[in-house]
């Protein structure tokens, strides 16, 4: 027999309000942990870190580009800057 006492499980999520009650009641999820969205400051600083080793133009306006991410979570951020690259390095 299995003990699983000796094994942890950790899931991540930001749809908190999609997971079945039958995994957040009883023992199986022991604590529930909030990671909010990055704050304002926060995504410009995803934003410079993400692009930091590309050529990004004069004309890229991050203050811009940090409003209209307002609900985007961290990972979402990331992947805009690498399609933005895809995208300038195929010419366009």
């Amino acid at each position: 027999m299995i003990d699983f006492d000796e094994y942890a499980l950790l899931g991540a999520t930001n749809r908190t309000d999609s997971v079945d009650e039958a995994v957040k009641g009883s023992h199986r999820a022991q604590e529930l942990i909030e990671v909010p969205q990055p704050d304002v400051d926060t995504r410009k600083n995803l934003y410079r870190y993400f692009l930091e080793k590309q050529d990004v133009r004069s004309t890229v306006d991050l203050v811009c580009l940090v409003e209209e991410s307002q609900c985007f979570p961290a990972a979402d951020i990331k992947i805009i800057c690498e399609k933005a690259a895809w995208y300038a390095a195929d010419g366009h």
